[in-house]
């Protein structure tokens, strides 16, 4: 609700195995899924508000 369109989220101190959950809750809320950055285990997604 407060995410501006055209405004990022990125997230942070997830694994691998989270983004199914992730993509679960962001993309009924209108955010497009852009990437990830990786770093060891842990990876960085980030989303676009529609």
């Amino acid at each position: 609700q407060h995410l501006k369109k055209d405004g990022y989220l990125l997230l942070s101190g997830f694994f691998e195995y989270d983004l199914d959950e992730i993509f679960e809750r962001t993309e009924p809320n209108g955010l497009e899924y852009l990437g990830r950055k990786n770093k060891n285990n842990w990876i960085s997604p980030v989303f676009r508000k529609k």
